[in-house]
């Protein structure tokens, strides 16, 4: 699953779980207990974390922070500690965008 394709809205939390399953146990080859991550998610959705932002947490642990995937457990443990940062950075990265949109950055 393409991150282009997870960026609208109208996913489910169905599907968002299995993007984070693909990523982590596809591309980043993390072993995950299935049923682990399940509970895991549930409980964080219940605590009003958004399935795409749980997705997005664990992309910006792994993928910018360079989080250490050993720590892992079988599980996204991590979420609830990265969960805000992960929004700043991707607010202020849609923030940069918005700013820059219709401007010639080569010629400034």
């Amino acid at each position: 699953i393409k991150d282009a394709n997870l960026a609208n809205n109208t996913n489910t939390a169905e599907m968002w779980l299995d993007a984070i399953w693909e990523y982590l146990t596809k591309e980043l080859k993390i072993i995950i207990d299935y049923r682990k991550l399940q509970n895991q998610f549930k409980n964080f959705t219940k605590k009003k974390q958004t399935p795409k932002g749980i997705y997005f947490a664990l992309r910006y642990y792994y993928d910018v922070k360079k989080g250490d995937k050993s720590k892992a457990e079988g599980g996204i443990g991590i979420v609830p500690y990265v969960y805000e940062e992960a929004y700043r950075y991707y607010y202020s990265l849609w923030l940069a965008k918005q700013k820059n949109q219709g401007k010639d950055l080569k010629h400034q």
